[in-house]
């Protein structure tokens, strides 16, 4: 089903209902029917709800002239197991922020991530970013690439970051129900770029809810 919205989009195209028992079935499933439903494009940004934005980022699209598939380094490297073995030192995506071509190779991607996660949901559980990893592997001719933290700054987590933060990714709400001490987005917004030289984010620090950046006030130029 499709529709011509009133809020600043060209088209507006409504998925299927879902049909697995996790959501996270129906999000692998319905990558592939996003890609057919782009005919006509050659590139498409996925954006999780709980990205925020604070300055543009043409130069992701860039990267899709040389890639096929940009994504984030996932925070915690690993959350889930595999079918089969694969390296410690190849790490799963963040899976907020991709971008992805529509190209016959990101086609074949698509499918090896949906077999797998279908296949053996029971061993990647609630969770797509297992069986996205294994997927990756199992297509060697897929030209995939990380981007930078300061792309999709997962912020209710510690994250160390260097240069100006673009976008963050995540939801006050889960990290303050466990510690009301911890940021707020606002917060994050004012004081991420502060300063861009290399930094570390700890969301929990009472100097940070305070609105308060540990080393500001270092001049811009300083060489670490």
């Amino acid at each position: 089903m499709e529709k011509t919205s009133k809020e600043g989009f060209d088209r507006v195209a409504m998925l299927p209902p879902r049909v697995g028992k996790h959501w996270f079935l129906d999000s692998v499933r319905y990558f592939g029917i996003v890609f057919d439903l782009l005919e006509g494009y050659d590139t498409c940004l996925f954006m999780d709800s709980d990205l925020n934005f604070i300055e543009p980022f043409p130069e992701l699209f860039r990267m899709t002239e040389r890639f096929d598939v940009v994504a984030a380094m996932g925070s915690r490297r690993i959350t889930v197991p595999t079918v089969e073995t694969i390296p410690p030192c190849f790490p799963e995506y963040e899976l907020g922020l991709i971008l992805f071509r529509r190209n016959a190779i990101v086609r074949k991607f698509f499918d090896e991530w949906q077999r797998l996660h279908f296949t053996y949901h029971d061993v990647y559980g609630n969770n797509d970013q297992g069986s996205f990893r294994e997927a990756v592997w199992n297509t060697p001719d897929l030209k995939i690439d990380r981007i930078p933290d300061e792309y999709a700054l997962r912020w209710p987590f510690g994250v160390f970051m260097s240069h100006t933060v673009k976008i963050l990714h995540g939801r006050e709400e889960i990290d303050r129900n466990i510690h009301p001490e911890a940021c707020s987005l606002d917060n994050v917004r004012n004081i991420v770029n502060e300063h861009t030289e290399m930094r570390v984010w700890s969301p929990r620090s009472k100097r940070w809810s305070d609105g308060v950046i540990p080393g500001a006030g270092w001049p811009q130029d300083r060489t670490i």
